[in-house]
Order: structure tokens, then sequence, then C-alpha cells
């Protein structure tokens, strides 16, 4: 793979990232102030809990972690988006998704999500996450040229 392929698709993976984190933040903020059910599907709250509940820490161990498992996964990310074996744009979905609720749980203490499907309340960020897992999970074809 070129040196510019490899620049281009980390390109990709950033601009995602920077879409994602900002597209998060920006409907969290527009909503936060919003009382609940006043459109069918917005619910704002404050989620304290870490990851599904699984851990119950305290935040700065939270934190800590999140912020750990979030470099470990990049440092792998680029690594594999570098070769061309990991889509640039399902590593930004997943890594700017996480890196927002990150934002989220540093500066506020607790993620905020709004977005009501059934008894589930999520974000921005979590769509981008499942998307992205979703987009590593589908195998991609490869197509060789002959020659």
């Amino acid at each position: 793979m070129t040196i510019a392929l490899r620049s281009q698709r980390t390109a990709t993976a950033l601009l995602t990232i920077g879409c994602v984190a900002t597209a998060d933040q920006l409907s969290k903020s527009a909503t936060a102030d919003l009382p609940p059910d006043t459109v069918a599907f917005i619910h704002p709250l404050r989620n304290y809990a870490f990851s599904l509940q699984l851990l119950n820490a305290p935040p700065s161990t939270e934190v800590t972690l999140m912020l750990l498992i979030l470099t470990i996964s990049t440092a792998w990310a680029v690594k594999r988006i570098q070769q061309g074996r990991l889509h640039p744009v399902a590593a930004g979905l997943i890594i700017g998704g996480c890196a927002s609720n990150i934002v989220d749980r540093v500066l506020l203490g607790s993620v905020r999500d709004f977005l009501r499907l059934g008894h589930v309340v999520i974000n921005i960020a979590d769509i981008a996450i499942l998307t992205g897992i979703l987009l590593i999970s589908v195998p991609r074809r490869r197509h060789r040229v002959r020659g």
C-alpha cells in the first residue's frame, strides 16, 4: 500500500472521528434543556452508570479504564487501517463515539443520553459505535484485478 493511500485512509478515519464527536456533542447540547418527552423520542437524561452498568467503581477508575481501552483500541485500529485491514470509517465511528462519551464522563461525571428507543435511552455516539461494530463484522469482498 502506498504512503498516499495510507495517509488518505488515516485522514478518513480522523475526519470521521471529528464528525461523530461534533455531531454527538452538539445534539446533546441541543436537547439537554428540553423537558422529557416533548418530542416523541427525545428524553434527555444523565447516565451515571458505566457501559450498561457492567462496572460499579469510582468515577476516576471508570474514566481511567475507558481511556486505557480507547488508547489501546486506537493504536490497534491505526495499524490495521494503514495495513488496509480495517475500514477507516468503521474505526472512526467507534473511536469518535467512545471519545465523545468519555468527554461527557470527564467533564460532567455522566454521559448525556436523549434518544428514547423503547425502554433504552441512547445518544448519537452510541449509534456511531454500534454502526462501526456492524461495519467491522460484515465481511468485505476483495476484488482481484486481473491483468
